[in-house]
């Protein structure tokens, strides 16, 4: 064998165990490529309440919520059920006192979703209620306004022109301010005939409903409910509903216009074999990246769907939670049960069962693949490395081959690609060669030969 194939051979296993040094401490420092998962919740703990002896129950509970209606820091809860607005007064210790009972029953009315907020400006609890009147075929908002001490009286009641009688279940019903003017206003949905808007003037009174027929009809796609934040960070409030456009349903975005009118809807599909959106729909930041993200609970398949914010208020599936689907509830809760700083998602079922899943606050791509910034310092990455590998081989054929008096092959080849560049000015082609030609002179004078 000759001397230079010997030296050859050197550098050869010289340049192998570089480029494996290279590609262990590249899968060390480059980002892993994200993996098709759903958001990690882990099972949920189940808390089970005791069931009627009969079926339909007297008085069963149609919606409720919490609110402080006699001033006193302690949270209250509000129901509502066949007849009656009850008002159940907190200890502040997780007990409760005797309900106070308001009997809002009238032939033909059944009252369907109840919300909350001070629509007087008395700094008092009010309650607003919608319900379907059989008697006009129409939809109607009742409102009642609270004393301080947890007691409640009728107001008014305005109706909702061509709104249908279907029921539109418990979760149709938003107080929050939509137009900027500090004045709570009403937002309440229908199944089939549109969304309604229902301007506060601050003193308990309400302007007749702006209409907004461009989601939620028999022709486009039936609704199940409802909820309102700022989805797009301008600081106006949207509107997040879910819709059946699609076989399996989805949800439907309208951007807020800051005066109580709504954009064009854009419908976000479900998509997932044998998963069914269901009532029941939140809003909130489930993965930690501070845009408000839409879960909705599921009619079939899981448990519930968790849509993720892209931005602008635009939105994609990311998975979804649990195996259990939904019954007639039609409530999905985000908040944060065990203290950790992230939201979880709390989701009841039609027999009395609560379902709780632990967020974690993280999220993978859902696609599982890396974004052009990812991409960007991946390539970033290898080519400093490569550099570097360049540099230690030629280190370790020079060390390897000193006794040698021959060139290592390389640098034969370098000498010939030296010669071989055109000596005119570089066009845009040539001007790698001539950077990796300054590169690798640089090199050769850090490592110089021993001949």
């Amino acid at each position: 064998m000759n001397l230079l194939d010997r030296k050859t051979k050197f550098c050869m296993a010289a340049m192998a165990l570089t480029m494996l040094a290279v590609i262990l401490l590249a899968g060390l420092v480059a980002p892993a490529q994200a993996q098709t998962y759903p958001i990690a919740f882990p099972a949920p703990a189940t808390f089970t309440a005791a069931y009627c002896s009969s079926y339909p129950c007297d008085n069963s509970v149609t919606a409720a919520i919490t609110g402080d209606f006699n001033g006193d820091g302690k949270l209250d809860v509000l129901t509502l059920d066949g007849s009656n607005l009850n008002v159940i007064l907190g200890k502040g210790d997780g007990t409760f006192q005797t309900p106070i009972s308001l009997n809002i029953s009238a032939t033909g009315i059944f009252s369907e979703a109840i919300a909350v907020g001070d629509f007087a400006g008395a700094n008092v609890l009010d309650v607003a209620v919608w319900a379907v009147n059989a008697n006009t075929g129409n939809s109607e908002l009742h409102i009642f306004l609270g004393n301080g001490t947890g007691s409640l009286t009728y107001n008014a009641t305005y109706a909702a022109p061509s709104s249908g009688n279907t029921n539109p279940g418990p979760n149709n019903l938003v107080a929050m301010d939509v137009n900027g003017d500090g004045k709570i206003d009403i937002v309440a949905l229908t199944p089939y005939n549109g969304v309604f808007v229902f301007l506060g003037n601050g003193d308990g009174t309400f302007q007749a409903p702006i209409a907004n027929t461009t989601v939620c009809t028999d022709s486009i796609g039936n609704c199940q409910s409802l909820a309102v934040g700022d989805l797009n960070g301008d600081g106006k409030p949207d509107l997040a509903v879910q819709s059946n456009d699609t076989i399996g349903g989805g949800i439907s975005i309208l951007l807020g216009n800051g005066n109580g009118t709504f954009g064009t809807p854009a419908y976000y599909p479900v998509a997932i074999d044998g998963v069914y959106a269901g009532a029941g729909i939140a809003i909130g930041d489930v993965n930690g990246d501070g845009k408000p993200d839409v879960v909705v609970g599921s009619g079939g398949g899981a448990t519930a769907i968790v849509y993720l914010n892209k931005g602008g208020g635009t939105f994609k599936v990311n998975g979804t939670v649990g195996s259990v689907p939904l019954y007639a509830t039609n409530n999905v809760v985000l908040a944060d049960i065990n203290n950790d700083k992230k939201l979880d998602i709390v989701v009841p079922d039609g027999f009395g069962d609560v379902y709780t899943f632990y967020g974690t606050g993280k999220a993978l791509s859902p696609r599982g693949r890396c974004t052009r910034s990812k991409a960007a310092t991946i390539a970033a990455i290898f080519s400093s490395l490569w550099a570097i590998s360049m540099v230690m081989a030629r280190s370790m054929c020079w060390i390897l081959t000193a006794s040698i008096p021959t060139p290592c092959p390389w640098d034969a080849e370098m000498e010939v690609f030296r010669r071989r560049s055109p000596s005119r000015s570089p066009s845009r082609a040539s001007t790698k060669t001539s950077r990796s030609r300054i590169s690798m002179a640089t090199a050769s004078r850090m490592w110089p030969r021993r001949d």
